[in-house]
């Protein structure tokens, strides 16, 4: 099962009330989780923070038992004494929201994204990033829009599930054909949510 937690960032925070926040995780204790928190502490955008820990306290409030975040070598986070978990963090707008997978014998990969509705005209963006399967479906949708939103949660959710990050050129790749993953899309608040996991049956709830 794989499980979403949303949570609303604090507005004009102060780096004090951030703190604070870091400090006060039940199953991320700052004292094993230092510089992974140090590190979201020291952005130059208090906003940028503030949404970054939104999206851990999504993820402290799913977890049962401490964990230790550590970062890949490709930026990817992960759970370092918790192999059973994998997880995907994500903010936009008012937004942040942690997807959990859990399970003893099989955990399966996961990659989420969350974007407010492209306000502007994507048309530059499409030209830039999509791949032709993209540049198509998108061409021939009447809420141009809300196909360029889903489409670049799809692309985003797919390369946190690789763990390539914005590493991989964004056109490399079709998220409209086969790629041996299963999407799913969901809207909330005005907000796009795509979850990317492998290709077989897994149920999504939204934890409350």
């Amino acid at each position: 099962m794989i499980t979403l937690k949303f949570c609303r960032p604090s507005q004009n925070p102060t780096r004090k009330e951030l703190q604070k926040k870091a400090l006060s995780f039940s199953h991320i204790p700052y004292e094993k989780n230092e510089p992974y928190l140090k590190n979201i502490l020291n952005m130059g955008s208090l906003t940028a923070a503030a949404q970054s820990l939104a999206a851990l306290e999504s993820l402290d409030f799913l977890l049962t038992e401490e964990c230790v975040l550590k970062r890949n070598a490709d930026g990817r986070p992960y759970a370092a004494n918790l192999p059973h978990v994998d997880f995907s963090l994500s903010h936009s707008g008012e937004l942040s929201v942690c997807a959990l997978a859990c399970g003893e014998e099989y955990v399966p990969r996961i990659g989420v994204d969350i974007e407010k509705e492209y306000e502007k005209d994507p048309d530059k963006l499409v030209f830039r990033f999509f791949s032709e399967g993209e540049k198509n479906y998108y061409s021939l949708s009447e809420d141009k829009k809300k196909a360029f939103t889903l489409l670049w949660t799809r692309k985003e959710a797919f390369l946190k599930y690789t763990g390539e990050g914005l590493s991989a050129a964004l056109s490399s790749f079709d998220v409209t054909s086969p790629l041996g993953v299963r999407f799913e899309t969901l809207y909330t608040d005005g907000h796009t949510v795509t979850v990317c996991a492998e290709d077989i049956q897994f149920p999504i709830r939204i934890q409350k």
